[in-house]
């Protein structure tokens, strides 16, 4: 079923064009109806649309937002960026829902733990096969790919601040407090991973990095700035961070020995070692100071409904794409072998 919020914005007695100076991925570049609409659907779910074509087009349309200070806004441009955003983000969103083959109908402290536990991404290979295995080529290809998501991770955090209050707010800015180093430039957690990379040999060029990343990696990308672009969305943003923390804190761990293994005390790990324990406690304090204390000051049982709904979206999303993410990472490994 389309998502009928999305669905209200899209449904026009006239034709809607959407229009991409560019030019927007062609099959995507004009909508002139529904029908038509709900045929790019479909063929995305046939995989007819190239992954990382669909992908790269979706954070181009996120980054022209974000990057068009120095444009004059006009009606017109505003109402194409946006459709044209609709549309892709719809068509993505629709896929993501066709991959939950089960969600929750509680949602409790037990019941968050024990699906993430049961989930693949948990314990997936990826991280054994680099604390054991990995040679330096090989951390470097995983670190590149991972270099977006770490130097943005701060700025996803601050953003789940909005519209919070009470002790919800004062749990979120806690963690902001931890990953900005207590206050301290130089123990400010992007500031570690950025000097870690710069260590490594990685240039951070946004645009070369995006450029050379798998659809799969474009794909966890696009979760996030879906989440996060969209009001409507902010539950499952809970669901997604909460999600996040805890893959932290189970993976770092096993990152940073693979790095000290391969490198020794070269360089400075900080960033994964630390984060080992401070997701963990973030994950905790996550589920049960902003998840579960929103869903406990819910009174209409509606409400509650749908949060829960939502929230195991975002979560179980989050999982599933991480999962993707990690098999794309570690087939290229193996592929070079």
């Amino acid at each position: 079923m389309i998502n009928t919020e999305y669905k209200n914005l899209l449904i026009n007695e006239e034709p809607v064009t959407f229009k991409n100076k560019s030019g927007l991925y062609k099959g995507l570049s004009y909508l002139s109806s529904y029908s038509e609409y709900v045929e790019c659907i479909e063929k995305f779910a046939t995989n007819s649309i190239d992954n990382k074509e669909f992908h790269s087009r979706l954070i181009g349309c996120y980054d022209s937002f974000d990057m068009s200070l120095n444009e004059t806004p006009t009606v017109e441009k505003i109402f194409s960026k946006l459709a044209t955003r609709i549309s892709l983000e719809t068509i993505f969103f629709e896929r993501e829902l066709k991959k939950l083959e089960y969600i929750p109908s509680s949602l409790d402290y037990e019941t968050i733990h024990t699906v993430y536990n049961k989930h693949p991404s948990v314990q997936h290979p990826l991280f054994e096969y680099v604390q054991n295995h990995a040679n330096e080529a090989e951390i470097r290809f995983f670190l590149q790919n991972d270099a977006i998501m770490g130097m943005e991770f701060f700025d996803y955090l601050v953003l789940t601040v909005l519209g919070t209050q009470g002790t919800i707010k004062e749990e979120i800015t806690k963690n902001l407090w931890d990953e900005a180093g207590y206050g301290d430039s130089e123990k400010f957690h992007t500031t570690l991973f950025h000097r870690l990379l710069k260590d490594l040999g990685i240039h951070y060029d946004r645009e070369k990095l995006l450029s050379a990343m798998g659809w799969e990696a474009l794909s966890g990308l696009n979760l996030m700035y879906f989440f996060i672009h969209n009001a409507q969305n902010k539950i499952r943003l809970f669901g997604a961070m909460a999600a996040s923390e805890l893959l932290d804190s189970s993976h770092y761990g096993k990152f940073a020995k693979g790095m000290h293994r391969v490198f020794g005390n070269k360089y400075n790990l900080s960033y994964y070692t630390e984060h080992e324990q401070i997701d963990a406690d973030h994950a905790d304090g996550w589920i049960t100071k902003v998840v579960l204390k929103t869903l406990h000051d819910l009174i209409d049982f509606n409400e509650k409904k749908n949060f829960t709904e939502q929230f195991w979206q975002g979560f179980i999303m989050r999982l599933n794409s991480t999962h993707l993410y990690y098999d794309y990472i570690l087939n290229n490994i193996l592929k070079g072998k």
